[in-house]
């Protein structure tokens, strides 16, 4: 065999060794790999699931009625998040309001999860705008954007307040009302009170709620409040003042109204128990019990109860009365206990309904109405 063979047949065995080498090696390095990938995903698993279960437990807080960017505020300060899954026309609730929520207020969910939201489109209520600090231009658009137009303007000095700027408003930012309703504001005429007079503004028509923020505008406040029977109007509606519309007037100048009440019906005082047995849980409740008659509504109880005890309520009602049970400010019974027995005590409360709740202003020295001796 020639030297050149001899290189020839060596090259070529030396060739092949190193074939099947790389091939081992590949294969193993390729095994390896799987190796490595297979343990890294079943740590991965064992991390998050850890992961998950450190996570809390929260409520799901009631955010039906919201408006969206609120209801997405609440739902954050409990480390919750919210998917808007549906829109709908309602005609009672404004649009970007929370219409319904899934899971439903009070269930217990861990931190994280998604409450489902179906949201209103629009319908015949609208939300307040905030006018305060806008310029009376700002405001008149603020307000017709809302489908809302613009009622009395009462203006009044103010040292914090720009002129021809908005000091405060009636209703107040937030409420809700019907489409092409009326909001009253007050107007700044600057700092100097001594260059114009002051006229007294009509408070004949408003709720008699509403007028502490009118008269505040001037400087102004009740010093007497006096009641007339009258179904021609909505109970505690304004129908005399004094000083009259456009009398000049001084801060500090005392004003009486009169304002409408029931006819007054002679109704029956009668003792009934409230009983309640809290639902069985591992952590005591807040529990708390809203009562409402004839008088109005009011807060009965609240307290932290374990779970599995018995209330009891003696207390005295007028006329039908329904109370509702609440469990961390969660709804869960509602009992009506309407009136059997007519012997009783009479009882005649001069109680004025205002407008967005709660009865007359206590502060307010009112005098009864004055007997018609005809």
């Amino acid at each position: 065999m020639t030297e050149e063979k001899k290189k020839a047949k060596l090259k070529g065995i030396t060739r092949g060794m190193f074939s099947k080498r790389s091939q081992k090696i590949f294969l193993w390095s390729l095994g390896a790999a799987l190796l490595i990938g297979v343990f890294s995903a079943f740590a991965m698993n064992a991390l998050l699931g850890r992961i998950i279960h450190m996570r809390q437990e929260v409520a799901i807080p009631d955010i039906e009625g919201m408006q969206l960017s609120q209801a997405l505020d609440v739902l954050a300060e409990n480390n919750l998040s919210l998917i808007k899954v549906a829109e709908k026309y309602d005609e009672s609730i404004p649009a970007g309001s929370i219409i319904s929520q899934s899971p439903p207020p009070g269930l217990t969910v861990r931190e994280g999860r998604a409450v489902e939201a179906v949201v209103s489109s629009g319908g015949k209520v609208v939300f307040i705008p905030d006018l305060t600090g806008e310029a009376l231009r700002q405001a008149e658009l603020m307000l017709r954007q809302s489908n809302l137009a613009l009622g009395t303007q009462v203006r009044s000095f103010s040292s914090t307040v720009e002129r021809d700027h908005i000091i405060s408003q009636d209703p107040p930012a937030g409420d809700i009302a019907e489409q092409n309703s009326y909001v009253n504001i007050v107007v700044s005429r600057g700092p100097d009170m001594e260059e114009e007079e002051l006229e007294m503004v009509s408070l004949l028509g408003l709720n008699v709620g509403r007028v502490d923020m009118v008269l505040g505008g001037l400087g102004l406040e009740v010093s007497r409040i006096s009641a007339v029977e009258d179904e021609d109007y909505p109970e505690g509606t304004v129908v005399e003042q004094s000083p009259e519309p456009g009398e000049t007037v001084e801060p500090g100048d005392p004003v009486e109204i009169v304002v409408t009440r029931r006819p007054r019906i002679q109704r029956q005082v009668r003792d009934i128990l409230i009983t309640h047995e809290v639902t069985q849980s591992r952590e005591d409740r807040k529990v708390r019990i809203v009562l409402e008659d004839d008088i109005g509504n009011r807060e009965v109880f609240e307290a932290l109860q374990p779970g599995g005890s018995r209330i009891e309520i003696p207390l005295k009602v007028l006329g039908d009365a329904r109370y509702t049970v609440y469990y961390d400010d969660v709804e869960v019974d509602e009992v009506l206990m309407e009136e059997e027995d007519p012997a009783g005590e009479e009882m005649e409360p001069y109680l004025f309904e205002l407008e967005g709740g709660g009865d007359f202003p206590s502060e307010y020295p009112f005098m009864p109405p004055e007997e018609d001796e005809r």
